[in-house]
C-alpha cells in the first residue's frame, strides 16, 4: 500500500497541515498510522467531511465571541485595534501562546496609523551597533525629523550600561 505524509494530504486536498494532524489524531481518517513522529495516510484515503460546517456556515462554539473573516481569510479585530494602545499609553504588552493572532493584531494596528515603526529583527541584530543603525534609519524613514542619533550609543555598547 502507498502511503502519503500529511504535507502531501494537506496539498492534495486543500487544507493546513495542522487540520491533517488533527484528523489523523482524532481518528477522522481511515488507514491512517503512526509511526514515531509522523503520521502515514494511505495514497488512496478521502478527505473526511468538515464536521465543523454546517450548512455552509462555520458554526462557533459555545461561549465564543463570532469572528469576522474577510476575503483573504484575515480576522478583521477592530475592538482589539481600537483599544490596542488607549491615548496617554507608552507601551502595550501582548502576550499570548502561538497563533492567538499578535502579529495580526500588530499589523492592523499598525495600518490604522502614520506614526508606527516596524522592524523585523534577524540575526544581524544582536550586534548592538547594526541594530541600533537600523533602528535609526526605521524612524527616519517614518518619522523623518528625529532627535535620536545611534552614534551617540555607540561607545556604550561594550560598557555593558546598553545591551
Amino acid at each position: 500500500m502507498q502511503y502519503i505524509t500529511p504535507k502531501e494530504a494537506a496539498a492534495k486536498w486543500g487544507i493546513s497541515q495542522r487540520r491533517v494532524h488533527t484528523l489523523c489524531q482524532k481518528g477522522r481518517i481511515r488507514g491512517a498510522e503512526r509511526h514515531g513522529w509522523t503520521w502515514l495516510i494511505p495514497g488512496t484515503a478521502n478527505k473526511p467531511d468538515d464536521a465543523r460546517i454546517k450548512s455552509g456556515r462555520y458554526i462557533s462554539p459555545k461561549g465564543h465571541l463570532p469572528l469576522l473573516a474577510t476575503g483573504d481569510g484575515i480576522i478583521l479585530r477592530s475592538r482589539l485595534v481600537e483599544n490596542f494602545a488607549p491615548p496617554g499609553s507608552k507601551l502595550t504588552y501582548i502576550h499570548a501562546g502561538a497563533g492567538y493572532g499578535k502579529t495580526t493584531l500588530m499589523i492592523q494596528y499598525a495600518q490604522s496609523r502614520n506614526d508606527v515603526v516596524w522592524l523585523s529583527l534577524d540575526d544581524r541584530d544582536s550586534d548592538t551597533a547594526y541594530f541600533l543603525s537600523h533602528l535609526e534609519s526605521s524612524l527616519r524613514e517614518k518619522l523623518g525629523r528625529l532627535e535620536f542619533y545611534a552614534a551617540d550609543y555607540i561607545p556604550f555598547v561594550h560598557s555593558g550600561r546598553l545591551v
